[in-house]
């Protein structure tokens, strides 16, 4: 398959009803996408995966690495007090692992869809291991930065941490009963595929918050991003 037909399918992958009223003027096939102007500033973020750094194949399926690459960049833009518009997507893969770049583009456009947000463009190129690229834009009516913590702000998580860190100790370990166990298979769902609550993300719009942060997965993470925040505000940690 030549890269004309690869990206013709990934186009059909990505391609979504109303595009040009969610600000798509043109998406996929040109040599950029564009997008109409908004009122209000954009957010952009951009993380990179790499196979065997950052996931891997005998982990998860290609359309979980999709779709948990492109959550943590969605949870970003929310991070912000925004909210996710359009997905650039840039991918090198090994030729012997040229199928597995379709079920990979599902798994983005599946968590894509659950914000709203398009897949507008991207790349394609070899490369030894797979490695994803996603820069995320999304509007922002009011940032919320993390230099906006004060002393004696209170700290709310959406949700319990470690359970991706939980499921990725059990995939080293080996482990097949713990796997199969009601909690060990919780966590390696939490691993494979991380669910944000993304309803809290839009109670961000409606709350005055002064500081947000995001940290998927691991107390370890939550823990340098509260250190990072409290940095950035000048907040003295006792």
């Amino acid at each position: 398959m030549n890269e004309s037909e690869i990206v013709a399918q990934l186009a059909a992958i990505f391609a979504r009803p109303g595009e040009a009223s969610a600000g798509v003027v043109l998406g996929i096939g040109d040599d950029a996408a564009l997008i109409a102007p908004t009122r209000a500033p954009l957010a952009v973020t951009t993380d990179t995966a790499i196979e065997d750094v950052h996931f891997s194949f005998q982990w998860s399926t290609p359309f979980e690495i999709g779709s948990k690459i492109a959550t943590a960049n969605l949870a970003d833009i929310c991070a912000m007090g925004g909210w996710p518009q359009y997905l650039v997507v840039a991918t090198g893969i090994a030729r012997d692992k040229e199928d597995v770049i379709f079920d990979i583009a599902r798994g983005i456009a599946a968590e894509a869809d659950r914000v709203g947000a398009r897949v507008i463009g991207g790349d394609l190129s070899r490369s030894e291991k797979a490695m994803i690229t996603i820069t995320a834009l999304g509007s922002v009516d009011r940032p919320i930065l993390r230099s906006g913590a004060h002393v004696g702000d209170g700290v709310s998580i959406s949700a319990i941490t470690g359970w991706s860190r939980a499921g990725q100790l059990i995939r080293e370990s080996h482990d097949n009963e713990l796997a199969h166990s009601v909690a060990g298979k919780k966590a390696l769902s939490h691993f494979s595929r991380p669910q944000p609550n993304y309803d809290v993300a839009k109670k961000f719009h409606r709350v005055q918050l002064r500081c947000v942060i995001s940290a998927m997965g691991s107390c370890a993470m939550l823990r340098e991003s509260l250190k990072q925040a409290a940095s950035q505000s000048n907040v003295i940690r006792n």
